[in-house]
């Protein structure tokens, strides 16, 4: 019996099975245990500091060979990983809070740190539940995981948030609250969180926009909403694709004009849109002869007055030229949202990349109306849209025909959406990225190794010296 006992210690060591509870019968999966996809690391819930050394009733610790496999697993304990990984080195934390589907707060907790070799690593630490959503209840859970782990709050060089009040509010957020204890650990919001903030603002800007983004996902919604209809969808875009090859006029190779179909755009992913409109864009005729379909066959008269609002809504000017200016826009920003999400994003770089964006913003808006113009014109013009008279009046800011305050439709379409939106744009930027301008971040741009040191600046190198003076001997 001692050595079938040994061996099975052996057996879950060497494996990646985890031992069952000593009280449940072989085969018999406990109520309370779900599965784990890393079984060692979850065979202990405590710090492997914690747990005390495992005894027999007599006083005498078990023999070598017992504990030799409990040894090995606690060498693989994720706190105790993380915690050699950083050492004594300083760090900085991402926090992002979130309500699952369980209608439960919770709070994801990374860390990210130099290693020894200059490269910057990111590890993740827990998901935390919280009852309270306040700073100071934030703070308590936060310092309970770093207890967990083994890291001093004190230690902190960084800390990055998105812009909720109780994350980024500079008396009582908790950012403030973490500087009491860290006075080096400057708060910074996530670029590409502000970003897409700058979007969202973008979309509600004007009505004509706000409107045009409402009905997007309608769309998406009834041309997929049942196989049938998707099924139609994608037949009716290859037919098309086909005919445009037999009549050369897109040719034919990997990654060329292959089958795609429409996905409906995320509440908050932004790039999604941006994906959702060029495949709006790409198989025009294919939605549209299915919104005709569903006009035609379906059985109830909301799913067809429904269809049919969707199909009058497409086919109008107004729709192609906004549909034109959003991905513009949006393909002038999305660039930009991927690069600030990269991992090792540089600093300096990202500075450049967001004063780049407003220059192409400030481009557009001086050169562009003409091209946009020109790409709506003749779109409409390839499907047999009607495009109005400029010089016709309508009613000022999307208002009534019969509202006494009129502009030309020129007015409106150029400086009511147009303009309005790349303004705001171009406001909400340097609104959201004033981090830019900091003191700090202008300070460590002059250690960018970039040219042989080329923005090295004596006076910048000496107020950093001075922000982070027990780093600088």
């Amino acid at each position: 019996q001692l050595q079938k006992t040994t061996s099975m210690h052996d057996f879950y060591a060497s494996s990646s099975v985890t031992p069952p509870p000593a009280d449940v019968e072989p085969g018999v999966a406990p109520a309370n245990v779900t599965a784990n996809p890393l079984p060692l690391v979850a065979v202990s819930t405590m710090p492997p500091e914690a747990e005390a050394p495992n005894e027999e009733s007599n006083g005498t610790t078990s023999d070598e060979s017992t504990n030799r496999p409990r040894q090995r697993i606690l060498e693989f304990h994720p706190s105790k990983i993380i915690k050699n990984d950083i050492g004594d080195k300083n760090f900085s934390i991402l926090i992002d809070e979130a309500r699952y589907c369980s209608v439960e707060e919770q709070m994801a907790v990374t860390v990210r740190f130099l290693d020894d070799h200059g490269e910057l690593q990111e590890r993740f630490l827990a998901i935390k539940h919280i009852t309270d959503c306040t700073s100071a209840g934030i703070k308590e859970a936060l310092v309970d995981v770093l207890d967990y782990h083994g890291l001093q709050i004190s230690r902190l060089c960084g800390q990055g948030y998105d812009g909720a009040s109780n994350m980024r509010g500079e008396f009582n957020g908790l950012q403030k609250l973490v500087r009491d204890e860290a006075p080096y650990a400057f708060y910074v919001h996530y670029f590409a969180h502000q970003l897409q903030l700058v979007v969202v603002n973008v979309a509600q800007c004007s009505p004509a926009i706000a409107d045009f983004f409402n009905y997007i996902p309608l769309i998406v919604t009834q041309v997929r909403s049942s196989c049938k209809r998707k099924d139609a969808l994608l037949a009716k875009h290859q037919d098309e694709l086909l005919d445009l090859m037999e009549n050369g006029k897109i040719s034919s190779g990997t990654w060329l004009d292959q089958e795609s179909s429409i996905t409906r755009p995320g509440d908050t992913r932004w790039g999604s849109h941006l994906r959702t409109l060029l495949r709006i864009f790409t198989m025009w005729n294919a939605v549209v002869d299915v919104l005709g379909i569903v006009v035609v066959d379906a059985r109830e008269h909301t799913c067809q007055g429904g269809a049919s609002g969707l199909l009058i809504k497409m086919e109008c000017f107004e729709f192609v030229f906004i549909m034109f200016f959003s991905i513009n826009l949006l393909s002038t920003t999305n660039y930009l949202s991927q690069a600030l999400q990269r991992k090792n994003q540089n600093v300096v770089e990202a500075m450049h990349l967001i004063l780049d964006v407003k220059e192409s913003l400030q481009d557009m808006r001086d050169n562009g109306w003409e091209s946009l113009f020109s790409q709506a014109k003749n779109f409409c013009e390839a499907h047999d849209i009607d495009v109005p008279n400029m010089d016709d009046l309508v009613g000022a800011m999307g208002q009534s025909v019969r509202t006494k305050n009129k502009v030309t439709r020129l007015h409106y379409y150029k400086v009511t959406i147009f303009n309005v939106a790349i303004d705001a744009t171009i406001t909400e930027m340097n609104h959201r990225f004033n981090e830019v301008s900091t003191e700090l971040l202008d300070c460590i741009s002059c250690l960018n190794p970039a040219n042989n040191f080329s923005k090295f600046n004596a006076d910048k190198l000496i107020r950093l010296a001075e922000i982070y003076a027990e780093d600088f001997t």
